[in-house]
Formats: C-alpha cells, structure tokens, sequence
C-alpha cells in the first residue's frame, strides 16, 4: 500500500473545539505527529473556516505567518495550511510569503470551482505545493469530475483531494470516483472521508485500492460530527500490513492525549450523523432540521433536501422545499 498520511487534527478537528488549542497542546501534538512520521500535518486555515461561523475560534482558524513561525521546526514532516474559496480575495499574499508552510490547500465546492483557478497559479509561483480540496464531492456527478481534472491538468497542481464531507459516499462510490480519475490525472489523489456512516475507513481502502495516494486523517477522528478517519487507526493498520515506517507508539501516545486532553468527550455515531449522512447534508444542517415540526419526517425532509444540493447551510432551502397547510407539513 502506497500512501501518504495528511493530519487534519488542528483544522479539521477543530469544529469540535472551535480551534481553541492551546499553543502548548498544539506544539505537543505537532511534534509527537512530526516524531511518529506523518507526511503532512495540517495545522488549520489562513482566513477561516467557510462554514463554522462561530465568533469564538482560536488561532488555528486565523493563521497568519507569525503564528505558523511560532510552532515547532518539522524533522520529518512537511507543514500545510487550508484557504477556502469564499476567503480567497481576502488573503494578505505578503504575509502569507513568510508562512513557513509547503503545502496550500485551496478548499472548494463544486459551485465555486471557477474561483479558484486562478488564484492556483499564483500559489504555485509562490513556491507551495498545491491541494485543491474539493468538498462535497457528492454532490457532483463522475462526468463533471472528469473536467474540473480536465482544468486542472493545465495548472500544474500537485494533489486534488476528494472530499466526502457529508460522509454519504459508499466504498463503490468511492472505487467508481478513483478509477475514472486515475486514468486522466496528471497530479496525485487523494480523499477526505466523513464518517457520519461508519464508512470512513472502508471507504479509504477503497479509495487507495482505486489510486488514490493521500489520505487525510485527525487524531481520535476528530472533525465535525462522526469526524475523520483516525490518524492512529490507518497506522495501526498500515503498520499491521507492514507497509508503513511510521513509529505507531508515539502516534498512539499523542492519539490518547488527544483523548484525554483535548476531546470533551469521545466521536459517536448518532441521529444527527445518522441522518446528515443518509440525507447528503452538510451536519451542521441537522440543529436547522431540527426546528421544524414533522418530527417523525426528518430523515425524509433530509433526503429530499440532500436532493436540492443546497449551496449553503441555511433555513432557505427548507423553507422552499416545504408546503405550510394549517400550521402543518404535507407529506414530502
């Protein structure tokens, strides 16, 4: 097995935490992930996040290049950060030149692709390898897929990361995605997998069976919801097959601090990831799904919603999709 681990602990994860590591907790588990050899440790955004709106984000959902200089020099690893697309224009491109950081990772839905092209280029004349991350992959169709490789192709992009974000993608899904990408990428794949079904790791072999080379994990799977892939789970599992040099203690040391140290209380897979992932929803859709009356028809409500493709978390697009008759819902 061919693969290289990108942690998302302190980006991803911290939708559990609003990012508010503290700067000793976040140099500790960066310097246990850099000791126990994880390729890429991604250490959160540069300008946000695009979907957490929370007023009350630590540090690590506002890089800047001072912060990033602050935290300990990688011996193995290599440093990247995330720009989403919505936050693009309002990047401070000289501050960003002294980020010491190899890897950009330019994050965007399948609506706002065209935004991002070329802003690509100039990342990469910048010197950074390049990530586009494109989140809810779900939503758009294999054909589609095939042109935004088609584009990228031409700008000389270093890895395109699939991103499973509601965690809606079943393995043959997955395998479908892979296969037909692989055959016309000039650049590395890689997936970002959701675990709202459990399917996180199955969907990850799948993914590595089909070509993709990057996997993003976060220690004890922390993200929003059901969370990721657990970093020390797919090393437990690459050091079982014998195809990894990772050393699995010091991971598995940092993964029980996290435990202990940073996580409220451990991921689980409930009614809200149950539903968000079932109705290909964006979790944060399930406290809005939530004020509407019809109980009883929620998984209903979201699977018709997941149909709409909303562009955005937003009582919107329920609010369309719904009839009001007398205080009361008709059937969907």
């Amino acid at each position: 097995m061919t693969m290289k681990i990108i942690d998302c602990t302190l980006r991803d994860g911290g939708n559990q935490n609003n990012w508010n590591f503290s700067t000793k907790d976040a140099k500790h588990i960066v310097s246990k992930l850099d000791k126990s050899g994880i390729d890429i440790i991604e250490i959160g955004y540069i300008g946000g996040s695009g979907s957490n709106q929370s007023s009350n984000t630590g540090i690590f959902n506002h890089l800047t290049a001072s912060i990033i200089q602050n935290m300990p020099k990688l011996k193995q690893s290599k440093y990247a950060a995330m720009i989403v697309a919505s936050n693009l224009e309002e990047i401070d491109y000289e501050d960003l030149q002294k980020a010491n950081i190899e890897w950009l990772r330019i994050a965007s839905y399948p609506h706002d692709i065209e935004k991002i092209y070329k802003k690509l280029t100039k990342f990469k004349q910048m010197g950074f390898n390049i990530s586009v991350n494109l989140m809810s992959a779900s939503y758009i169709e294999v054909d589609l897929l095939r042109g935004i490789v088609g584009k990228l192709n031409q700008l000389n992009i270093d890895l395109l990361c699939i991103a499973d974000s509601f965690g809606h993608f079943l393995p043959e899904d997955v395998t479908e995605i892979f296969t037909e990408l692989s055959k016309i990428a000039h650049f590395d794949l890689g997936f970002h997998g959701h675990n709202n079904l459990g399917l996180a790791f199955a969907n990850v072999l799948a993914a590595i069976n089909a070509g993709a080379t990057f996997v993003d994990t976060s220690l004890c799977s922390m993200a929003r919801g059901a969370g990721n892939l657990a970093t020390e789970q797919l090393g437990a599992y690459a050091f079982r097959k014998g195809t990894t040099t990772i050393d699995l203690h010091e991971l598995i040391v940092i993964a029980e601090f996290v435990r202990t140290d940073i996580l409220e209380k451990d991921l689980k897979i409930g009614q809200p990831e149950l539903v968000t992932g079932i109705g290909n929803l964006h979790y944060y859709y399930y406290d809005l799904l939530q004020n509407f009356e019809n109980k009883e028809a929620l998984l209903t409500l979201a699977v018709q919603l997941g149909k709409r493709k909303p562009k955005k978390v937003s009582t919107e697009y329920i609010e369309s999709l719904l009839n009001k008759n007398g205080g009361k819902y008709e059937e969907i």
